[in-house]
């Protein structure tokens, strides 16, 4: 009887969870406070060739996109990225920075070399980010596409980030 009652109590409270542990956008994004500093940072996952952070200083919050190419030369200290959308617009970036790192496991599709840029976005970027999926980019030379799979997942979690945090 004792086993009965407690397994009744255990399934009537789980309706009960924390909203934050049932909501997929929660489990998608990381946060990292940073005292210190002073401010508060929220991430993307960020295994994909796309993904998103913000940051949060006194209440002022900061946009990023992040983009990740794959290559095998090496051209260190290059700028501009090209971000393709799939209304056919395209974001200019002609002063992003391109950074550079070997590929040390060779893990991401045999290239040697990794090139990345780390893009502050405007307001007017933002909303457009939000309403359109990245279907490809390019980095310096770097051309990168983005799966369908990728797309859908980077506007998902840039709604999530977007939303309420």
């Amino acid at each position: 009887m004792r086993v009965k009652y407690r397994l009744f109590i255990i399934l009537l409270g789980l309706p009960a969870l924390p909203a934050f542990a049932q909501d997929p956008c929660r489990q998608a994004i990381t946060r990292v406070d940073d005292p210190r500093e002073g401010k508060v940072t929220y991430y993307t996952p960020m295994i994909r060739p796309v993904y998103f952070s913000k940051e949060v200083r006194k209440g002022v919050a900061t946009w990023y996109l992040s983009l990740r190419a794959f290559g095998d030369g090496v051209n260190n200290g290059k700028r501009g990225a090209l971000i393709r959308l799939d209304n056919g617009r395209t974001l200019r970036k002609p002063e992003a920075e391109i950074g550079l790192r070997d590929n040390e496991l060779r893990d991401d599709f045999d290239y040697e070399y990794i090139y990345t840029a780390h893009i502050r976005l405007t307001p007017t970027d933002l909303e457009l980010l939000k309403k359109h999926r990245i279907t490809g980019f390019r980095l310096y030379v770097y051309e990168q596409k983005v799966s369908e799979r990728e797309q859908a997942e980077g506007v998902r979690v840039l709604g999530c980030l977007t939303e309420g945090q």
